[in-house]
């Protein structure tokens, strides 16, 4: 055998080995998180915060919206799968919109709340006993009034348990975003636009219904359509209500996500409803990254070209995974070691 041919076996016996090595890492890691037990019950912690400010005596409402296969994918359950809300959500963006639209139908229809709880003088609610699932959170009055300054936060979407660091954790933990502003003294106007994500879909309606909500009950119902710009201006409203839109009747095919922009402005979105998601294989659990907190999101995550996110990727979970590093760093010494070793013979 030549040197040149051994150089050569020894390259592939040196690769083979990374290979060999990576491929005993990865299932490792993969079986590190286990199925979900639907049987376990697990708990929320809500952190009421804001710039060092603990939030006390803010009434914190949850829903139970969605129950969790065994690798974490989210399907909505009674009452709220009557609504046309998709949670195949990619970024955090999406996900605030999913629960904004959830929020404000569970006001309109009077749905009540899983539970309720007030937080603590150190500005924490937490809720027990809960079944593995996806739960909207919610601030139980339209803002939080504290030190003379006025808080609120947006609907949040939360998993219990949480995927953290390859594991199932059932004690879940969200930080609510707060905001904070004073109360106006004069009254505001509150806008909704209505959008399509239908690639001009032949079957697009002529028009639809949004309904005004306000602190949950309907005040005005308004017909969008081409005709007025699929817009509308609520003008005179008084500032200390919660106010939000939803749109009556989510158009057959389609589904909704009702976003909040600045100025008190809605954005009702409608798109083409997308294709069912691939069955679970319990056996071989994703690893996900980080959606609610909601990044991203709830965690929002890196919006961009088109992808295909695993099931557990669509989750707002809180974890951050790291598990690749120490595999790939691993694989890298092994590789230069190997080089070295070659490179020194050769000589």
């Amino acid at each position: 055998m030549t040197i040149k041919r051994a150089l050569h076996t020894r390259i592939l016996a040196a690769a083979s080995l990374v290979v060999l090595l990576a491929l005993a890492l990865a299932p490792v890691r993969a079986r590190a998180a286990d199925a979900i037990d639907p049987t376990q019950t697990g708990s929320l912690t809500v952190v009421c915060e804001h710039e060092g400010v603990k939030l006390r005596n803010v009434r914190v409402n949850i829903w139970r919206v969605a129950e969790l296969s065994a690798t974490g994918h989210a399907t909505l359950v009674d009452p709220f799968d009557a609504y046309s809300v998709s949670l195949d959500q990619d970024d955090t963006v999406g996900w605030s919109g999913a629960a904004y639209t959830l929020a404000g139908y569970a006001a309109r229809d009077e749905i009540s709340p899983t539970a309720s709880q007030s937080s603590n003088s150190e500005g924490v609610a937490t809720f027990s006993g809960l079944k593995p699932g996806m739960y909207l959170v919610v601030m139980g009055a339209s803002a939080h009034h504290q030190g003379g300054l006025c808080y609120t936060f947006e609907p949040t979407l939360v998993t219990v348990p949480q995927l953290v660091d390859d594991a199932w954790d059932y004690d879940a933990t969200v930080e609510l975003k707060f905001s904070e502003h004073e109360i106006p003294s004069d009254v505001i106007d509150v806008t909704v636009i209505k959008q399509w994500a239908d690639d001009d879909a032949p079957n697009r309606p002529t028009y639809v219904d949004v309904q005004l909500l306000g602190d949950g009950k309907v005040v005005d119902e308004q017909r969008l359509s081409a005709d007025n710009g699929w817009t509308h201006t609520w003008t005179d409203l008084d500032p200390t209500v919660w106010w939000t839109v939803v749109e009556r009747e989510v158009p057959a095919g389609y589904d909704v996500i009702v976003g909040q922009g600045g100025n008190n402005t809605f954005v009702i979105t409608n798109s083409t409803e997308k294709p069912p998601l691939t069955p679970d294989t319990p056996d071989t659990p994703d690893t996900p990254d980080n959606p609610n907190t909601p990044d991203t999101p709830t965690t929002p995550d890196t919006p961009g070209g088109p992808k295909t996110p695993s099931t557990d990727e669509r989750l707002p979970q809180t974890g951050t995974t790291w598990y690749l590093v120490p595999p790939l760093a691993l694989v890298g010494m092994v590789v230069f070691g190997v080089g070295f070793y070659l490179r020194s013979r050769s000589k």
